[in-house]
């Protein structure tokens, strides 16, 4: 039997096509929340356009492993048990809907609510923080994504919320560059921004980052470029395993022309944290330019580096690494993070109050001056 070699090109280019869904079951199921909603918009889009959707239809998904028998132990959030059907999409969906991962099995347990208001205060209530969930407001086009280990009040405080408005220019890498930009710019760069602060520990902690922050910043882009780019054929996966690695984030699409039927741009995320040492940050530098580099592919129309600085002293940008990307062909880009910190006045930040608890109560080894005699005081002044 004769054997077909594929040539590295082709490899290259069957690669580029297969989709490499997210580890963690959570991310899966935000994924799966954004696709039925971008079908549910899609099939009853005549529907949104003729304000046929009332503005208080609205869903509330909550990833459980089996949601049939955990239904009864959910009865704040409702009592009945209906089944859904992923691929139906119909036009009054609206509950609480408990779903797996996948949304292979979806079970109702309360048909509807007064208002999106009560949606977003039943979850945020009757839902623990270890709880992935999401809250569709349909007429609103919009998603609420609560990731698991959140906390609460600081999430239903901000709403970070995922626009299901879609934009129609086509994807490019240059379009990807800028829309990683609009979005750190809105979400990532000043600690006002609700994601931003599920990503800093607060004004009590300045400069300190919640643990795995380039994982928790990749899966807020993972999230966003979906949305954005699945209308237009656009596949955007996390962790993608190549020949040279994981990769943090691959967009794949169909090629307008070329060799290729699909092209790609790939994106390495590092970020600079406050306290690691100047060395550490260049050798981080270093690595994701290197990183980028090799995950480039055949079909492949950019690599990123994107650092983002949470350092305190943003001085040192570490301009010398721009013609090492530029002789490597990769796009280096650095995104400036500000950190929450307490208003100047504001007093003793919570660390170091906690230093001086420590020693309340105990001895002081100094000998306290005598008090001098209000008459003795009194001549001395005198004199």
């Amino acid at each position: 039997m004769k054997k077909t070699v594929l040539s590295d090109d082709e490899i290259d280019d069957v690669v580029g096509t297969t989709p490499a869904p997210s580890g963690e079951p959570s991310e899966r199921f935000i994924q799966t929340c954004l696709d039925w909603a971008k079908d549910w918009i899609r099939v009853n889009e005549m529907a949104l356009n003729n304000s046929k959707i009332k503005a208080n239809q609205a869903i509330i998904f909550v990833l459980s492993e089996s949601p049939e028998l955990e239904s009864k132990s959910l009865s704040k959030l409702g009592t009945l048990s209906a089944q859904v059907f992923r691929r139906v999409v119909a036009e009054d969906t609206q509950g609480v809907i408990l779903c797996t991962e996948n949304f292979h099995q979806m079970i109702r347990i309360r048909d509807g609510f007064a208002s999106v208001d009560e949606a977003v205060s039943l979850a945020s209530t009757a839902l623990s923080s270890s709880r992935t969930f999401s809250i569709l407001s349909l007429a609103q086009r919009r998603m609420f994504v609560h990731r698991q280990g959140d906390d609460l009040t600081t999430w239903v405080n901000g709403l970070p919320a995922i626009d299901l408005r879609f934009q129609d220019t086509p994807l490019s890498a240059d379009r990807i560059d800028d829309d990683v930009k609009i979005y750190h710019h809105a979400n990532f760069e000043h600690p006002s921004s609700s994601i931003a602060q599920m990503l800093w520990k607060g004004k009590a902690h300045p400069y300190e980052l919640h643990p795995s922050p380039e994982q928790r910043i990749q899966s807020y882009l993972l999230t966003h470029l979906c949305a954005s780019y699945g209308h237009l054929d656009g596949l955007v996966d996390e962790e993608y395993r190549g020949r040279a690695g994981r990769c943090d984030l691959r967009i794949t699409w169909p090629a307008v022309s070329g060799p290729h039927s699909y092209t790609t741009a790939m994106l390495e995320l590092k970020v600079l944290i406050e306290g690691d040492g100047s060395k550490k940050h260049q050798r981080w530098v270093q690595s994701g330019i290197t990183q980028a580099d090799s995950y480039r592919q055949a079909n492949t129309e950019a690599v990123f580096a994107c650092i983002f600085d949470a350092r305190k002293d943003k001085s040192d940008q570490m301009i010398a690494f721009n013609a090492v990307a530029l002789a490597k062909d990769v796009r280096l880009r650095r995104y400036m993070m500000d950190a929450p910190l307490p208003p100047a006045g504001a007093g003793t930040p919570a660390k170091v109050k906690k230093a001086a608890a420590s020693t309340t109560g105990k001895k002081s080894t100094k000998k306290t001056p005598k008090k001098v005699p209000k008459v003795i005081a009194k001549k001395a002044a005198k004199k």
